[in-house]
């Protein structure tokens, strides 16, 4: 069955020539992504202490504003926390795959969770909600290598908010690419989702609702997660023809 997402592509068509520009224009900082490497390692020694940012700016040359985007990422998954203006505790990466786990049954493990369920449009489009939506979008379509020009497509939702959505993924991605998390390709907007990473739901046993007898899909004895995966994954592939006719 073809997708019906979206409905009106012309929105979707004008919000992404609107924002178009930001496509290829982000530069890759090897200084800044050798930096919050040696950050991180740093402090994967000092973890359960607090530490102040001032300190970390001034020691790994990082920009202040940079910084708030790094503790921002990692601490939306669990990694650290900022219990001042100017302290963080780091609580480490160990637990990282675990709190990602918890953030998929809270997310999807409901199956009811689909790409549209991601959108932060009607949130705060701050870099913390996109980590979680965007490692969760790798999730909900079970696709391990994803275009970010499409999840900012579909982010977006026809506003004129692609463009910024669009720079602070690649800021997400230039980050977490430092802990392998994330890999990014030749192609500025291609990354991939490191396979121990992509494999987490599949591996560990996740909470699953109480099946309602009376729904459609029950009837049909039709699996509901695998018809998110299946309906979350055709309206990818669609918005990713729609950018690819784009930029022809």
């Amino acid at each position: 069955m073809n997708p019906t997402y979206p409905s009106n592509s012309a929105p979707y068509e004008e919000s992404f020539q609107r924002g178009y520009g930001a496509i290829g224009n982000m530069e890759r900082r090897p200084d800044f992504h050798q930096a919050v490497k040696c950050f991180i390692e740093y402090q994967e020694s000092r973890i359960g202490q607090a530490t102040s940012i001032t300190v970390i700016t001034e020691r790994f040359r990082i920009k202040r504003r940079r910084l708030y985007d790094v503790l921002n990422v990692f601490e939306s998954l669990g990694v650290c926390e900022k219990p001042g203006v100017d302290l963080f505790i780091w609580h480490g990466l160990r637990n990282l795959k675990s709190i990602l786990i918890n953030k998929y049954n809270e997310i999807i493990g409901s199956n009811k969770a689909d790409i549209s369920s991601l959108q932060p449009y009607d949130h705060s489009i701050g870099i913390q909600n996109l980590t979680v939506a965007l490692i969760m979008f790798f999730y909900v379509t079970d696709i391990i290598t994803i275009d970010l020009r499409v999840v900012a497509y579909i982010f977006a939702g026809g506003s004129n908010k692609f463009r910024m959505i669009l720079c602070k993924l690649y800021q997400v991605v230039d980050i977490l690419s430092t802990v392998g998390v994330i890999f990014r390709s030749q192609s500025v907007s291609v990354v991939t989702l490191a396979p121990d990473y992509f494999t987490l739901p599949k591996s560990v046993p996740v909470v699953s609702s109480v099946p309602d007898v009376l729904s459609v899909d029950f009837l049909l004895n039709k699996n509901p997660k695998i018809s998110m995966i299946n309906d979350s994954r055709a309206k990818y592939e669609f918005v990713l023809k729609k950018v690819q006719q784009l930029i022809q």
